[in-house]
């Protein structure tokens, strides 16, 4: 729970990536969920759900860390690697898991009620497994936005182009050639400015000498 909370936060410190609101919100869901699983002793599934989620990022994190190294082809193939394990579980696994928690819940549950303390009773009604259910297809949702910018990304490895995080660009980010004209610009300007304290210095100059001379002058004729 920590680590999600902590997210949240970061993620609204950081720079903000094209997908800023997805992810926030599948923070928001994710911690959701987790207090519900252990709000309603559902932990079972919410650990098979939190472990299909975690082991994708594991494949896309070594994607990254062989592109940091400088092994294109590597990472590429680990990107392939990283696909098709995100489809299995993140789709497939996962809708499996959706469709049995929407079909067979309620005649699992049937709407007992467990005494969970000595004045504390947990119902599981059908406004709760609802709620579950709604959280369950928002991150499905998510997950086919975050696919779809995966189907780009293959698409650019296919066509011959290096697999890149479309996420990383920002729409305020500055491009290079506008980082280097930037600079130029910049060195433009300080020339400019050197070169007019040293015109100023030379005027300050040339003033003190005539003032030296007046001086000079006032003081003969005295």
């Amino acid at each position: 729970m920590g680590c999600w909370f902590q997210q949240i936060v970061v993620l609204n410190i950081e720079d903000r990536r094209k997908d800023h609101w997805q992810m926030f919100s599948h923070h928001i869901i994710t911690c959701l969920l987790v207090v519900g699983s252990y709000r309603y002793y559902l932990t079972h599934i919410g650990h098979v759900i939190l472990i299909m989620m975690d082991v994708v990022d594991i494949f896309l994190s070594f994607a990254k860390m062989l592109k940091y190294c400088g092994f294109q082809t590597l990472c590429d193939l680990m990107f392939v690697v990283f696909m098709v394990v995100w489809i299995i579980l993140r789709h497939f696994a996962y809708n499996y898991i959706f469709y049995f928690t929407w079909s067979q819940s309620r005649d699992i549950m049937k709407g007992r009620c467990d005494q969970v303390g000595p004045d504390a009773k947990m119902c599981y009604t059908d406004g709760a497994i609802d709620f579950f259910l709604v959280l369950l297809g928002g991150l499905q949702v998510l997950t086919l936005v975050w696919m779809y910018l995966i189907l780009k990304v293959a698409y650019k490895v296919i066509s011959g182009a290096s697999a890149d995080d479309v996420r990383s660009d920002s729409e305020d980010t500055v491009t290079e050639d506008e980082f280097e004209a930037g600079s130029d610009e910049f060195e433009t300007g300080s020339d400019e400015f050197k070169l007019n304290d040293k015109i100023d210095v030379k005027q300050y100059e040339n003033e003190k000498l005539e003032n030296e001379d007046e001086i000079f002058e006032k003081e003969t004729m005295s």
